[in-house]
């Protein structure tokens, strides 16, 4: 039974501040009674919580003087909109994008304590591009291997192709069935004053099931407390362009490990845009052979060929560092003795090859609390 008040010892019986010496009722058991509540009491209102923030100032502020500190406060410089050392304007938080089909895990340390019954976890951020999915659990012990809560796990994964799920299928059926798990909508149809507010709740359960895992804990445990993020993906807002010959005919797909691709675009569509790494999207490869099929990776960042010229300077070729790297089975052989794709054969992964780009959920936290109830 939950307490809500601290009482006094002759509050005991239903007539408040009655007379301790009622029939049935002597000071003697009033005493160790109200002990107890008020130790259960203190137990309640008294378990360990933590939080995190992020700086929710944005860069392009000019400056702030905090008291006694002497010195002005300003956002960080780096190179926007074609200039080095400009201010960007979207540093705010700890932003981050995840592949459609693999989950990004964020996490905390936290000291468990016994009397903890349940954690809550209460997420402020802003998610924009598309919706996506976010949900909390937990390990503790000896090398952190036993598991509070469910684990992250998503279904249907293709190892092969990466292919995202359905829509609104973030990790799997039982997580979402579950108080760990929340689905992250558009801050700007969801959110209040320009954020979005989340509580999760691990119920750790520990004593009332026998499974190994889920021991009971009796003295204070390291233990971290660990968030699941997971991007989806705009369906309705792809753009296609194509695979590239670097220099005019040159391979489409750069050595060592297959990472970085050709399209056929301008960087400096970007100017007054974005920078180099803030490219949130998943890339659709489309070979012309069926199978491989197609595959898909998430944009890391965006960058140019030549260091010489401007990075947003007109005719400078855009490339793409792409997770995970295409698997060499997958790419055409060509007519080149390196075994990258010169010329078309109609066989994998080929210049002149479509390509689907999508926005992917980018994710802004501001600030995390975990908090134990008992």
């Amino acid at each position: 039974m939950s307490i809500s008040d601290y009482k006094p010892i002759d509050d005991q019986s239903l007539t408040p501040n009655g007379d301790p010496m009622q029939p049935n009722l002597p000071l003697g058991a009033a005493i160790p009674n109200r002990l107890t509540n008020n130790m259960q009491f203190s137990l309640q209102n008294r378990l360990r919580r933590h939080a995190k923030t992020w700086d929710a100032a944005r860069s392009t502020d000019t400056g702030a003087t905090f008291e006694n500190e002497g010195n002005v406060i300003i956002g960080h410089n780096g190179n926007f909109a074609g200039s080095a050392n400009q201010i960007v304007p979207y540093t705010t938080g700890m932003q981050f994008s995840t592949h459609p089909a693999c989950p990004l895990v964020v996490p905390f340390r936290f000291d468990l304590s016994p009397a903890a019954r349940r954690i809550k976890v209460r997420v402020a951020l802003t998610c924009q591009n598309a919706p996506g999915g976010m949900m909390a659990y937990g390990v503790y012990g000896v090398n952190n291997n036993r598991l509070m809560g469910l684990d992250a796990n998503i279904e249907d994964f293709n190892a092969e192709t990466h292919v995202p799920p359905p829509a609104g299928n973030f990790f799997t059926a039982e997580i979402r069935a579950t108080n760990q798990y929340a689905d992250v909508g558009l801050t700007s149809v969801v959110g209040f004053a320009g954020m979005s507010y989340y509580e999760l709740e691990i119920d750790l359960n520990r004593f009332a099931s026998g499974e190994p895992s889920l021991a009971p804990i009796t003295e204070i445990t390291d233990s971290t407390i660990l968030l699941a993020f997971q991007s989806g993906y705009d369906a309705a807002a792809g753009v296609t362009t194509t695979l590239k010959g670097h220099g005019g005919g040159g391979i489409s797909i750069e050595q060592p490990g297959n990472r970085i691709i050709h399209v056929n675009e301008n960087f400096n569509k970007y100017v007054g845009i974005k920078d180099v790494g803030a490219d949130h999207e998943v890339i659709e490869m489309n070979p012309k052979l069926v199978p491989p099929g197609e595959s898909w990776h998430q944009v890391l960042a965006s960058f140019t060929d030549d260091p010489t010229q401007s990075a947003y300077g007109g005719g400078v070729e855009e490339h793409l560092l792409i997770w995970p790297p295409i698997d060499p089975a997958r790419i055409g052989i060509g007519s080149a003795a390196d075994g990258f794709a010169t010329a078309s054969t109609g066989t994998g992964i080929e210049t002149g090859d479509t390509i689907t780009r999508y926005p992917v959920s980018l994710f802004t936290l501001y600030s995390v609390t975990i908090q134990e109830q008992y």
